[in-house]
């Protein structure tokens, strides 16, 4: 695997604005829909609570946090470190009500809530962080992918360790993004929902 631009990912994740806002307008019907950008600082408080997006849908006001993959691999990367080991990811510290997972043709409506509640009470329970420590010590300054088998709900289930390591053109500073990868097989036989709409 190739080093991470984490700059790349962000401009990615920028040029399919339109797409996403045009899957809520058309097939969400929602109105108004509110953009969380860094211009102040209820919007950064908002931005580290995992929300980039607002708006009101099934009558409510809901939180909508958005992540954009390239391939659509039949799995939701989570990411658990943004910065191993002191930066948490997204996963850990989330205010979102819905997350919007984009993949090309698709999109993948998923029960934050119920997401977030799996993912703290039981999959980070069963990779501890001993196991990123040990795929960077056996794969140093490199990005990697690892499978592994945990136990849910008395049921075995491959997931995927995906290692990101982040050195940006023109600078010193290098660190690892560490994520698990989980079918989306797997999370709704865990009880979270999802619904998929092309797009």
């Amino acid at each position: 695997m190739v080093t991470h631009d984490f700059s790349k990912s962000i401009n990615y994740e920028h040029s399919n604005f339109p797409k996403a806002n045009k899957f809520y307008t058309e097939i969400l019907k929602v109105g108004k829909i509110t953009r969380i950008g860094f211009d102040n600082e209820e919007s950064r408080a908002l931005q580290r609570l995992d929300v980039d997006a607002c708006f009101e849908y099934n009558g409510k006001q809901v939180y909508v946090s958005e992540k954009y993959r390239k391939v659509d691999y039949g799995d939701l990367l989570l990411e658990v470190f943004r910065k191993f080991p002191h930066t948490p990811g997204w996963m850990n510290n989330s205010a979102a009500d819905y997350l919007a997972y984009f993949v090309p043709r698709k999109v993948y409506w998923i029960n934050k809530k119920q997401l977030t509640w799996f993912y703290s009470n039981i999959l980070y329970k069963v990779i501890p962080d001993s196991f990123f420590q040990k795929l960077i010590n056996n794969y140093p300054r490199q990005s990697r992918k690892e499978q592994t088998i945990i136990e849910i709900n008395g049921s075995r289930e491959y997931v995927k360790v995906v290692q990101a390591y982040n050195a940006p053109y023109g600078s010193n500073d290098t660190w690892y993004t560490e994520n698990i990868c989980v079918k989306f097989s797997t999370l709704r036989r865990a009880g979270v929902e999802i619904e998929e709409y092309p797009i």
